[in-house]
């Protein structure tokens, strides 16, 4: 019964700072067009996180192309560059116009051209770093 008592008073309390809390805001903080500031907010955060997820995939082949710069320096050299004007473009594409729908095309669309670079980084390494008498494959 006490148990009882306790907890009727705890949630008496709780909701009357809820209920309390929610008229005192109300009155203190003037009503404001708060829907284009909340999207407009969601669209600079969407592009944050698109402009932030291209450059972790862009850090995270930096390695991969160091792999082949010991087997062809001038063709990663080249492949690096175009890998990094490509993420720039992807960027800047981006922030000039700005949807969640573009967004996740173009997102989906940088990890194919990752997807490729890594299939060519596969090619050569297994190239140069393969046995061609004896080839270890993986079924």
């Amino acid at each position: 019964m006490k148990n009882i008592v306790k907890l009727s008073l705890i949630a008496g309390f709780l909701s009357a700072i809820y209920f309390t809390s929610g008229d005192f805001i109300r009155d203190v903080v003037e009503q404001t067009n708060t829907f284009a500031n909340t999207s407009l907010l969601f669209q600079y955060g969407g592009m944050i996180g698109y402009s932030l997820f291209v450059i972790f995939i862009m850090m995270l082949q930096t390695d991969s192309i160091g792999k082949i710069r010991s087997f062809k320096p001038k063709f990663s050299s080249c492949i690096h560059c175009t890998y990094l004007l490509t993420g720039i473009a992807f960027i800047l594409i981006a922030l000039i116009n700005f949807t969640i729908q573009t967004a996740l095309i173009m997102a989906i669309l940088f990890m194919l051209i990752t997807a490729i670079l890594d299939m060519i980084r596969d090619k050569i390494v297994q190239e140069h770093e393969g046995n061609q008498l004896h080839p270890k494959k993986i079924f």
